[in-house]
């Protein structure tokens, strides 16, 4: 679990403690109303709005974080790992993004990486690479949950596919890493 993933968890202790705080920076002001990155969502902002957490994520965009996470996830020569550890933080964080901002830039990987998954062939699986497969989708259905809820099902039914077909498999470590997962 990397410093980001941390960062950008609302339930992390910090963000926790500190979800009574409402923003410090005025975000509209910086990106135009309606294109802030993050959000204290309209069910909680009353009550909890983790004003901290969203000044966190803003200002991350303010300084070329998505930019730069954009460009790296469309880069040919990336690895499964390194996409499943750019996906996670904003899977965890993922109600307090502004989907209007945000979904076009997470919509192609999530469903290149659906078709990714899909389309593993069994002597892929013996690959230590592919061991992060679990994760990626753990994170991506986070992510559909809140961009694209008619996609949490398959994003689930590919998950346990393959798992199960990790643990069919002949090579131990996909058994392990499948039977870590379940």
């Amino acid at each position: 679990m990397g410093f980001s993933f941390k960062a950008f968890n609302p339930d992390n202790e910090y963000h926790f403690k500190n979800r009574m705080k409402v923003c410090q920076r005025n975000w509209a002001d910086v990106f135009g109303e309606g294109n802030m990155h993050a959000v204290s969502p309209i069910s909680t902002f009353q009550k909890e709005p983790h004003g901290w957490l969203v000044d966190l994520v803003n200002r991350f965009a303010e300084l070329g974080g998505f930019s730069a996470i954009q460009s790296k996830l469309n880069s040919e020569d990336i690895e499964l790992g390194a996409i499943s550890a750019l996906v996670q933080p904003f899977g965890v964080c993922a109600e307090y993004l502004n989907s209007s901002v945000v979904q076009p830039m997470l919509d192609p990987i999530i469903h290149k990486m659906i078709k990714y998954v899909q389309n593993v062939e069994e002597k892929d699986l013996k690959d230590k690479r592919l061991v992060s497969i679990p994760e990626l989708l753990s994170g991506i259905k986070l992510l559909c949950m809140r961009f694209q809820p008619d996609l949490v099902t398959a994003v689930d039914d590919l998950r346990l596919d393959i798992l199960l077909r990790m643990l069919k498999s002949p090579h131990f470590s996909a058994k392990m890493n499948s039977l870590k997962e379940v």
